[in-house]
């Protein structure tokens, strides 16, 4: 960023660089930050790459790591420089298949615990039923 005069991540991203001179040239000024941004981002999936030899779950679980570590407030105590919110979306195919493991599993959770529910209110209706059933047969006696 230092090298293009870029003060914040969100000018990368957003493509909107306030420095650049002229509206005429901001394409062509452009292009060498988003090539230095399609590379890093292609070193970032090498270095995630590396070492994944041992199976799926590690992956999943080093995507979560890298995650955690760029939102996580503990990480940035003592930094002296903004954090790179952008990083761990290199990998963000694996960030959206964790998110949607977790989010079937919260549904399957909640569609187990409605069931359970219902099941208790059936059982709580079946023994009023028969409270009532019994208090009949002895006010008739």
């Amino acid at each position: 960023m230092d090298s293009y005069g870029i003060k914040t991540e969100a000018e990368i991203l957003s493509g909107s660089i306030l420095d650049l001179s002229k509206p005429s040239h901001r394409k062509k000024d452009m292009q060498p930050v988003n090539n230095a941004v399609m590379s890093l981002r292609r070193k970032a999936r090498t270095w995630f790459s590396k070492g994944n030899k041992s199976g799926v779950c590690d992956v999943y679980a080093k995507a979560s790591a890298w995650y955690h570590v760029t939102y996580h407030h503990s990480y940035r105590q003592g930094m002296d420089r903004d954090n790179f919110l952008s990083f761990p979306w290199c990998i963000c195919d694996e960030l959206v298949h964790i998110k949607r493991e977790n989010a079937s599993k919260r549904a399957l959770r909640r569609s187990s615990l409605q069931k359970l529910i219902y099941r208790l209110f059936l059982w709580l209706l079946f023994f009023l039923c028969l409270l009532l059933l019994i208090f009949v047969l002895i006010n008739k006696y």
